[in-house]
Formats: structure tokens, sequence, C-alpha cells
């Protein structure tokens, strides 16, 4: 499940917010069905004149909770994290 707000509406564009809540089950381990779930919250903004025009700024939190049984066989593992991007396209021809 997942929602997106575009700031455009309130004067500033370019900036967007998207959250989203990921759940995944049935993951076959040796000790039986995992579970894992993840929400996610991400602020981007895009330049929108001048210079640095199209360069891209996204901050993106994550949080990634997983089952027991799903730790203990190393699938994967808990974690939160937070990771920036910094895009800027180039026209090559």
């Amino acid at each position: 499940i997942g929602y997106g707000l575009d700031f455009s509406t309130f004067g500033v564009p370019g900036l967007t917010y998207k959250v989203a809540y990921v759940r995944g089950d049935n993951i076959r381990t040796d000790s039986g069905d995992g579970q894992e779930r993840e929400i996610f919250n991400q602020l981007q903004y895009v330049v929108q004149e001048g210079v640095a025009k199209d360069l891209s700024v996204r901050l993106r939190s994550s949080f990634l909770r997983t089952s027991d049984n799903v730790r203990e066989n190393g699938y994967n593992d808990d974690g939160n994290e937070v990771r920036v991007f910094v895009e800027y396209p180039i026209n090559v021809f």
C-alpha cells in the first residue's frame, strides 16, 4: 500500500513525498514460513529551472522487520537505513 503527495498543489513545484508499506509472507525457510514487512518514506525535489534544471535530490528512509525464522536462516535481517540520491540527467546525443 502506498501514498504520494505532489507539493506543487501547495505552491512548491518539484517537491514530492511518498510513503509505502510492503508486506511479504510465505518465505520458505528451513524452520517454516517466514514474514517480512517494510515501511519507507521518500522526499524528493527536482530543480525546475536554471543551470541545475532537472537535478533531483531524494532522501529515503526505510525500516525492515523480519520474523525470527527468516533471520535465523540468513535470508534477511532487520534493518533501518537512510539513503540520499542525487541524479542529474546528461544528454549525450
